[in-house]
C-alpha cells in the first residue's frame, strides 16, 4: 500500500513518509525515526497542516502483528510530543482514528472511529481536523498539555522545597533542572546502564544518581565536565549546597529528584509512589522547545530578577515556531545564516533557529551533519543576549540538549563534549556588575556604550523583547526610569538619523517608556543590510492613535522594509497564547529603507474557538491584505480597520472621511463648548477644591436599562462622598446642561442605553464622558444629534473599526473615539432633518418602543451611505464585535437560508457581466448527501448558460482538489476551474457567508476567474 496516495483519499495532502533514509524534512520527527523495532509500533507517516503534525499514520499491514496494548503504548508515546493530533491506522479501504493522551486509563476506554474510503465524507476528514471540528473523546482537555504536566509537577516540588523547607529558589530550580536534564539523557539512551559507573561510581540504577549528597555531587560534576560548567548553577560549591539542602529538608530533597528520574507519582507532601505522572513522560519524544518553555516559566515563579527583567509574556512554542518558520524562509544562504536573539530568555527562538540551520546544512550537503558540524553551527552561527544569569543558563541547557538531539552519534556521552562554554561566546550577559542586585529594568544590550562588534553581523535578528512599560514605585525609581527613557529615545534618534529619517527626529519620543521599539530599532544595527528582522511585538504599536504612537509607527513604516504583519489581536485571552490579555503581532521585515511604492502583507487570523482551544490558529495566506506603506502612513487607522474587516470596510470609512465634516471634538471647540471625563476622587493623591459640585446630583446608570434620567432619584455629591475635594474635580461648565453623558464601556446589548441626556446640571464620575452644549443657540439639536449618533449602528461600527481600544485591547472606548467621529454642520441641515433629529431623540428617551430602525435610517441618510455601505456595516457588526454573541455568530455554520442568500447575492453581482453576451449565470450548491462527519466546508458551482458540464461526475475529485489547496494555504475559500465553470469551496463559518462576503467573492471572480467561462463563444 502506498501510504501517501492512500492518505489523499481522506484529505491528507501534505504527508511526510518516515521510512527509508532520514532526510532534512524528517528533522522534526527524529525521535520517531529512532524508535526501536522491539519497543513499540512505528509511525509510518505524518499528515501535516502548515508544518504541524495533525495525524500520525500507521500502515494497517503493520498493526495486524501487534495487540491493543502496543497501540495504547504508541498513543501515550505520541502524546509526549505535545501536539493536539490523532493516531490513524490506514488501510486501502478505511482509516481508523484514535486519540492520543498521556493518561493510558482514558485511552483504554475509547474506541476508534472508522472512516470508510467510499464515504462521501472521506475527502473532508483531514480538513475537519485542520478546522478543529473533528474531535474525539479521550483527547486532552487543554492545549500544550505536556508543558502543563511538567510545569505542574515541578511546581509541586518547588512549592514544597521553597515554601516548606525554605531552600534558595534558584538552587531548587537547578536541583530539579539538573535531574530533569539527566532524565533526558537517560530517556534518549545517551546515558545507559554501562555508563553509570563513570557518571557516579558505585550506582547500579538511574535513580541512585541523585540518591544522596555524595551521588548528587558526583553526578553534577560529571554533567559539568561533559557540558563545560554551563549548566544550571548552584549558590555554593556542590558539596556545601547539597549538604545544606539535605539538612534543611531532612533528606527529602532527594525524594523529589528520584521522582523525576524514576517516574514516581507525587502523592502529597514529600511522598511519592511508583506510579504514573513522571513515569508517563518520555523525554525521548518531548520537544526541546517544551523544555525551554518549562524552564523559563518555572524560573519566573521563583526568580524575581528574571520575572522583572524579561518580557512578562513567555513565548509559547507554537508562536515561536510560527515566527521562526516564516522568518527563516526569507533568509538567503540558510545553511550559513547567523542568528541573534537580543532578549533570548530560555532560548526558545535560538533552539528553533538552530534546528532550521541544521536542516538547511543537511539539505545542502546531502548528508546529515555530524557532531563537528552541529557544534560549529552552535558556536559560530547563534548568538543570544540577556540580562538574567539564570535565563542564560537555561538557554545554554536548551542549546546543549538540542545539539545532542540533532546528533546522529550520541554515544558514548564522552564523545559529546563541547568545545567550550557557551557563555561569552554564544550567550552574553549584559547586566553590569553593579546592577546585579537591581530588581528593576536595566538597559542591557540597549546600553549606549555597548561595543559595535555585533553590528551588521546577523542574517536574522529574532525574538520577543520586553513589552512592559517602565514604571517606578518611588521618586528614586521614577527618576531612574526618566533617565532610561531618555537614553532609549536618544538611541532611537541616532538610528533614525543614520537611516536618513531626519523628518521624524524632531518630534520623536519613545512612546510610554516601553523598551520594545528601541529593541526593534537596535535590531537594524545588529542585522546585516537586507537581513531579516522578526519579532513578537505588542499590537499597540500599530493600534495606538496618540500623536507619539502614530509618529513612532510611521517612523517604522518609513525606516524599515516591513514584509508582513500577522496581527494576533483576535487571539488574546485564548489558548493560542495562554494568559495573554494584550493584542500581539508577529512582525517581519528586511533591514533596508523601503521604496516609495513598497507594500507589505497584513494578515489577521480570526477567533476560531475550535482551533484556538487547541492552541492553534489558521493563517490564511491568500486573504492577507497587501498594504501600501504610503496608505498606512496617510491613514493611521487602516490596519485596525483591516484587522476586523475587509477592503469593503476601508471604503466605508473613507467615504465618511471624504465628507470633510468637522469632528465632534473640532465642532465642540469651534463653538467653545465643554467636554471631558467626569471627576476622579483618588483620595490618596493630591486634592483640589470640588465645592462647586457639592449640591449637584451624581449620575448613576438608571435601573432596568432606562433611557430617561430621573434626577429626583439621584444622591448629591456631598451626601455620597462627604468631602468637598477631588483629585480631578474638572470644572462646573462640564456639568452644565443641556449635556449628554456617555459610558466608556457601552456593553454588548444593542437594546441598552449608550448615552443619557440631562437637562439639569449633574455631576458624573470618570467612567463617563460628558458633552455640554450650554450657551449654544442650537443646544437641543446638538445634544439630540449626539444622542442619536451614540445609539446608531454607524457610530458603533466606526468606533470598532478605528479605535485603538475597543475590539483590540479592551471592551471600552476612549473619549477620543467619540470626538473623532464626523459631526454634521448644523447650519447646513435642512429643517426636516432638524425636526426628525429632535423627534427621534425624544422618542428614544421616553417612548416605550424605541425607534431603532428609524434612528439607523436617519443616520445612514444623514451621512450619505448607500444600501451596499449599510450592508457592510450590518455584516461587520454582526461578526466582528469583541463580544461573545458576535464571536459565536461569526463561527456558527451558515444555515440553508443564509447560504441561499449568499448564492442569490453572488448571482446578482455576476449577472451583468454575462448579460452583455445575452447569457445567464447560475450559482448552485453541490450537496454531500451523507454526513457521518461534521464537515466544515460547503461547495457550490458557478455556471454559465453555455456550459454543458455535469458537476456530479467529478464532485469527489473537485472536493479533493479544494481541500488539498486549503490544507497547503490555510485558506477559507478555494476556487477551481473545471470545464467552463467554477467549483468553489468556502469554510462553513458564517463570517464568510454574509451578503458582503458574497460581494467580495463576486469581485474576485470578475477580476481573476472570468476567463473560466465560455462567455460569447459559440
Amino acid at each position: 500500500m502506498n501510504i501517501v496516495n492512500t492518505a489523499k483519499s481522506f484529505g491528507c495532502h501534505d504527508v511526510v513518509p518516515l521510512g527509508g533514509t532520514p532526510e532534512p524534512r524528517h528533522l522534526n520527527y527524529l525521535d520517531l525515526l529512532n524508535t526501536s523495532e522491539n519497543e513499540c509500533l512505528k509511525v509510518d507517516a505524518v499528515a501535516e497542516f502548515q508544518s504541524r503534525p495533525l495525524l500520525y499514520i500507521i500502515s494497517g499491514d503493520r498493526i495486524r502483528n501487534f495487540d491493543e496494548r502496543e497501540r495504547l503504548d504508541l498513543q501515550c508515546l505520541l502524546a509526549n510530543r505535545g501536539e493536539r493530533a490523532f493516531l490513524g491506522i490506514l488501510s486501502p479501504g478505511e482509516l481508523n482514528v484514535y486519540p492520543i493522551n498521556l493518561d493510558r486509563s482514558i485511552l483504554a476506554r475509547i474506541r476508534g472511529m472508522k472512516i470508510k474510503r467510499e464515504s462521501p465524507d472521506a475527502p473532508l476528514f483531514f480538513q475537519s481536523v485542520v478546522d478543529g471540528v473533528f474531535d474525539m473523546e479521550g483527547q486532552p482537555k487543554v492545549s500544550d498539555f505536556v508543558f502543563r504536566t511538567i510545569i505542574n509537577l515541578m511546581t509541586k516540588s518547588s512549592e514544597i522545597l521553597v515554601g516548606k523547607h525554605s531552600l534558595n529558589p534558584l538552587d531548587v530550580l537547578s536541583f530539579l533542572g539538573r535531574a530533569l536534564f539527566f532524565r533526558f539523557l537517560w530517556d534518549r539512551r545517551i546515558v545507559q546502564d554501562d555508563d553509570l559507573g563513570s557518571v557516579c561510581p558505585g550506582v547500579e540504577s538511574l535513580g541512585n544518581c541523585f540518591l544522596d549528597v555524595g551521588n548528587s555531587v558526583a553526578t553534577c560534576r560529571w554533567l559539568d565536565k561533559t557540558f563545560n560548567g554551563d549548566l544550571l548553577p548552584l549558590s555554593a560549591d556542590y558539596l556545601i549546597a547539597f549538604n545544606h539542602a539535605n539538612e534543611r529538608t531532612g533528606g527529602k530533597l532527594f525524594f523529589h529528584l528520584q521522582a523525576i528520574l524514576e517516574g514516581w507519582k507525587h502523592a502529597g507532601g514529600d511522598t511519592f509512589q511508583m506510579q504514573i505522572d513522571w513515569g508517563d513522560l518520555d523525554f525521548a519524544h518531548i520537544p526541546i522547545g517544551v523544555l525551554s518553555q518549562v524552564y523559563e516559566n518555572f524560573s519566573k515563579i521563583w526568580d524575581t530578577q528574571l520575572r522583572e527583567q524579561t518580557s512578562a509574556y513567555y513565548t509559547p512554542k507554537n508562536i515561536a515556531r510560527y515566527l521562526v518558520d516564516d522568518a527563516f524562509e526569507g533568509v538567503a544562504g540558510k545553511k550559513d545564516a547567523r542568528v541573534l536573539d537580543p532578549s533570548c530568555g530560555a532560548g526558545i527562538f535560538l533552539v528553533l533557529a538552530f534546528r532550521k540551520i541544521v536542516a538547511a546544512r543537511w539539505e545542502y550537503d546531502g548528508k546529515r551533519p555530524d557532531t563537528k558540524s552541529i557544534q560549529s553551527i552552535l558556536y559560530n552561527q547563534l548568538c543570544g543576549f540577556d540580562v538574567s544569569e539564570s535565563a542564560l543558563r537555561l538557554a545554554a541547557l536548551s542549546l546543549y540538549i538540542t545539539a545532542i538531539e540533532l546528533n546522529d552519534s550520541p554515544r558514548p556521552p564522552t564523545g559529546l563534549k563541547f568545545p567550550g562554554p557557551l557563555q561569552g561566546v554564544v550567550l552574553h550577559n549584559y547586566r553590569r556588575p553593579e546592577e546585579r542586585e537591581e530588581g528593576r529594568f536595566v538597559l542591557g544590550s540597549l546600553r549606549p556604550d555597548l561595543s559595535n562588534e555585533f553590528n551588521g553581523r546577523f542574517d536574522m535578528v529574532i525574538g520577543n523583547p520586553p513589552w512592559s512599560r517602565l514604571r517606578g514605585e518611588d521618586e528614586k525609581d521614577k527618576e531612574k526610569i526618566k533617565e532610561q527613557s531618555a537614553v532609549l529615545t536618544k538611541l532611537t534618534l541616532k538610528i533614525l538619523t543614520g537611516r536618513g529619517l531626519q523628518d521624524f527626529v524632531r518630534a520623536y519620543k519613545n512612546p510610554d517608556n516601553n523598551p520594545d521599539l528601541p529593541f526593534l530599532w537596535r535590531a537594524v544595527q545588529w542585522a546585516r543590510p537586507g537581513g531579516i528582522i522578526a519579532m513578537v511585538l505588542p499590537g499597540r504599536i500599530f493600534l495606538k492613535q496618540s500623536d507619539a504612537g502614530k509618529h513612532a509607527f510611521h517612523a517604522i513604516l518609513r525606516g524599515i522594509e516591513i514584509t508582513g504583519i500577522l496581527n494576533g489581536s483576535n487571539l488574546s485571552d485564548t489558548e493560542v497564547w495562554p494568559d495573554m490579555s494584550q493584542p500581539f503581532m508577529l512582525f517581519f521585515a528586511r533591514n533596508r529603507i523601503p521604496s516609495d511604492n513598497h507594500h507589505f502583507y497584513f494578515a489577521t487570523p480570526h477567533f476560531e474557538p475550535r482551533l484556538n482551544d487547541k492552541g492553534r490558529l489558521r493563517i490564511d495566506y491568500k486573504s492577507a491584505q497587501p498594504v501600501a506603506v504610503s496608505e498606512a502612513v496617510r491613514d493611521s487607522r487602516l490596519l485596525k480597520t483591516l484587522s476586523l474587516g475587509t477592503a469593503l470596510d476601508v471604503e466605508v470609512i473613507r467615504k465618511l472621511d471624504e465628507l470633510n465634516w468637522p469632528t465632534v471634538q473640532s465642532y465642540w471647540q469651534s463653538q467653545k463648548l465643554y467636554s471631558g471625563s467626569g471627576y476622579n476622587l483618588s483620595p490618596k493623591r493630591e486634592q483640589h477644591d470640588a465645592s462647586f459640585m457639592l449640591d449637584l446630583p451624581v449620575f448613576e446608570k438608571p435601573p432596568n436599562g432606562e433611557f430617561f434620567v430621573n434626577l429626583l432619584a439621584l444622591v448629591k455629591y456631598k451626601d455620597i462622598h462627604k468631602i468637598s475635594t477631588a483629585h480631578r474635580p474638572r470644572c462646573i461648565e462640564l456639568y452644565t446642561c443641556p449635556l449628554i453623558i456617555v459610558p466608556e464601556s457601552p456593553g454588548s446589548s444593542l437594546l441598552s442605553p449608550k448615552s443619557w441626556i440631562s437637562r439639569e446640571p449633574i455631576a458624573y464620575r470618570s467612567s463617563y464622558y460628558g458633552f455640554s452644549a450650554f450657551g449654544n443657540q442650537d443646544a437641543d439639536l446638538l445634544i439630540a444629534l449626539l444622542h442619536l449618533i451614540t445609539h446608531s449602528d454607524l457610530f458603533r461600527y466606526y468606533v470598532m473599526m478605528t479605535s485603538s481600544k475597543i475590539g483590540a485591547e479592551r471592551r471600552s472606548f476612549l473619549k477620543k473615539d467619540l470626538e473623532n467621529f464626523p459631526f454634521p454642520r448644523i447650519d447646513d441641515l435642512p429643517e426636516y432633518q432638524r425636526k426628525c433629529a429632535l423627534t427621534l431623540s425624544g422618542q428614544l428617551e421616553n417612548a416605550t418602543g424605541k425607534p431603532w430602525d428609524a434612528i439607523n435610517s436617519f443616520i445612514f441618510d444623514l451621512y450619505g451611505l448607500d444600501e451596499y455601505d449599510r450592508q457592510v456595516v450590518k455584516d461587520t457588526l454582526e461578526v466582528s464585535e469583541p463580544f461573545n454573541e458576535s464571536r459565536s455568530r461569526a463561527n456558527a455554520p451558515p444555515n440553508v437560508d443564509e447560504r441561499n442568500t449568499f448564492y442569490a447575492e453572488l448571482q446578482r453581482m455576476l449577472m451583468p457581466s454575462f448579460a452583455i453576451t445575452k447569457e445567464t449565470v447560475s450559482v448552485d450548491e453541490v450537496g454531500i448527501p451523507k454526513r457521518d462527519l461534521h464537515s466544515s466546508w460547503h461547495f457550490f458551482a458557478v455556471t454559465s448558460s453555455k456550459s454543458l458540464f455535469k458537476i456530479e461526475n467529478r464532485k469527489d475529485k473537485l472536493i479533493s482538489q479544494i481541500t488539498g489547496k486549503a490544507n497547503k494555504a490555510g485558506c477559507s475559500r478555494v476556487i477551481v476551474h473545471e470545464d467552463g465553470r467554477l467549483f468553489v469551496g468556502i469554510i462553513g463559518q458564517y463570517r464568510y457567508w454574509t451578503p458582503s462576503r458574497a460581494r467580495l467573492c463576486a469581485l474576485d471572480i470578475l477580476r481573476h476567474h472570468l476567463d473560466a467561462f465560455p462567455i460569447g463563444r459559440s
